[in-house]
């Protein structure tokens, strides 16, 4: 009888150990990566663009220089809409660009390893996720190359103050592809 009766004591006073310890589920990597991309929920966060690259193929990775998009802020919303905007710096490319760029929504995958940002509004050819074309010539002379986004970029680095995009196309060269790579800080 005392066996029975220990015995019932421990298994009952193992179901309530066991589920006092269960712990709460891990969140999503899009979870925890719209945090370091917008910050708290309801709020939002501005990145400024400090390097942009791209190579083509197997050949190195060159920077290109545009001075007029560092001093452009990229915000991310982390609101419901998730929305996100693209304003021009003091530093204009042309000297008739509007303040407003472009703006539109952005998503992370489940796993917050990669970024879509569909753009919804283009007031400027300068957009750096705009499906409208960014033409980067190296030398006018010879070749130049056309950059335009409407694919996914790959979040190679998050971290509160560092982001770390990479958006491969194969669209224009189908033998080549084209990788851009695109370095953002915040404060």
């Amino acid at each position: 009888m005392n066996f029975k009766i220990v015995f019932l004591f421990a298994i009952v006073g193992s179901c309530l150990v066991s589920s006092c310890s269960v712990k709460d589920p891990i969140p999503l990597g899009a979870q925890t990566n719209a945090v370091l991309l917008a910050g708290e929920v309801g709020k939002s966060k501005t990145w400024k663009l400090i390097d942009f690259s791209y190579s083509v193929g197997t050949t190195p990775s060159a920077t290109v220089s545009y001075p007029c998009f560092k001093d452009n802020t990229y915000t991310f919303y982390n609101t419901k809409e998730q929305e996100y905007k693209d304003m021009e710096g003091d530093s204009k490319c042309n000297t008739d660009d509007p303040d407003l760029i472009e703006s539109g929504v952005w998503s992370l995958s489940l796993d917050g390893n990669y970024l879509l940002v569909g753009v919804n509004d283009t007031f400027s050819g300068n957009g750096l996720f705009s499906p409208d074309i960014i033409s980067i010539s190296k030398d006018a002379k010879t070749w130049s190359r056309q950059f335009s986004s409407p694919y996914p970029a790959k979040i190679t680095k998050l971290i509160k103050t560092d982001m770390v995009l990479e958006i491969t196309n194969s669209a224009s060269r189908p033998a080549e592809v084209e990788t851009f790579t695109l370095k953002f800080s915040s404060d």
